[in-house]
């Protein structure tokens, strides 16, 4: 699977999880850009439309993030236009203070398990 279509879904799950309390809603104004962008490549796919809005009722579901990469991952390889507006808001995404600290790029076959961020830490930190 393309790492873009992992990192967009990844990306509006772990948003929509971290920042939907009132503070975290104008964090990044790409990630309506981002969901709208998928929502109408998404149009008319009735399995892509069911992984997004699953993804949108429940975003700590990681079968359902893979079920929208999935999704994400089929327009994306047949459609180059799409594949690099994808890209674009996600290099956008890298940009922003507090959004890019979630998107992470993975590459090749690298495979990925848990990943932490951690912003600021005044002490110890032990896993």
């Amino acid at each position: 699977m393309d790492p873009i279509s992992i990192t967009a879904a990844a990306l509006v799950a772990t948003a929509l999880q971290a920042f939907a309390t009132e503070a975290g809603q104008g964090a990044w104004s790409g990630l309506s850009r981002l969901v709208k962008l998928i929502r109408a490549k998404l149009a008319g796919d009735e399995a892509g439309n069911k992984a997004l809005d699953q993804v949108q009722a429940n975003p700590a579901d990681e079968a359902r993030t893979r079920d929208l990469a999935a999704a994400i991952d089929r327009h994306a390889s047949a459609d180059a236009s799409f594949r690099e507006s994808l890209a674009g808001l996600l290099r956008e995404a890298q940009g922003d203070p507090i959004i890019g600290q979630f998107v992470t790029t993975v590459s090749g076959n690298a495979q990925v398990g848990k990943i932490v961020n951690i912003r600021d830490v005044t002490g110890n930190v032990s896993f």
